[in-house]
């Protein structure tokens, strides 16, 4: 019989606790490693953690929300997919742990404006986006507001944030420019 990676703390003579393979782990150290980790962070409870380690157990389709995400948690692949987040011990030592934590700075920004959004010129209303809580956009080359039946399309047929009259003079421009 092949030695043990690691001993298993449950006695266990065929556990391998740190292999990859579930069948080569007993079902004491699985229930230790899906066993909710304490959170205090955001909106992750105990409750949460456990219901998302369920889900990939049993199979279910659960997901983590907007706000989960926003602060910071996902299942990183640097850690076979393990539930990181803000405040566990894996955020510290993951690959994308710096992209994660610029990131969650980023979003505790963005969170703290949420509420309010920023103060759009188009409108002078706050939200997010180009589209204006009426229902217009403003063409960001004449900066005049438009509905969004008067855009241009681009290529794939996507509207986008020029009106029709400022990219027909665009195009006109860029063929002017390649004749000349």
């Amino acid at each position: 019989m092949a030695e043990a990676l690691t001993d298993c703390p449950h006695g266990c003579e065929d556990c391998e606790p740190d292999s990859h393979e579930p069948e080569r782990i007993c079902e004491l150290c699985l229930r230790d490693i899906f066993r909710p980790k304490p959170t205090k962070f955001y909106r992750m409870t105990n409750e949460r953690h456990a219901e998302l380690h369920r889900s990939v157990i049993e199979g279910t389709d659960v997901r983590l929300t907007d706000d989960e995400m926003l602060d910071g948690w996902h299942w990183c692949d640097d850690f076979d997919g393990l539930l990181v987040g803000p405040d566990t011990p894996e955020a510290d030592s993951c690959v994308c742990n710096s992209l994660c934590k610029s990131i969650h700075e980023v979003i505790q920004i963005i969170k703290a404006n949420r509420d309010e959004g920023p103060v759009r010129l188009c409108c002078g209303e706050r939200h997010a986006g180009p589209q204006c809580p009426d229902g217009k956009v403003m063409c960001c080359l004449c900066f005049e507001r438009f509905d969004v039946d008067e855009l241009a399309t681009n290529n794939q047929g996507e509207k986008t944030d020029v009106c029709i009259q400022c990219d027909e003079l665009d195009r006109r421009a860029a063929q002017e420019k390649r004749h000349a």
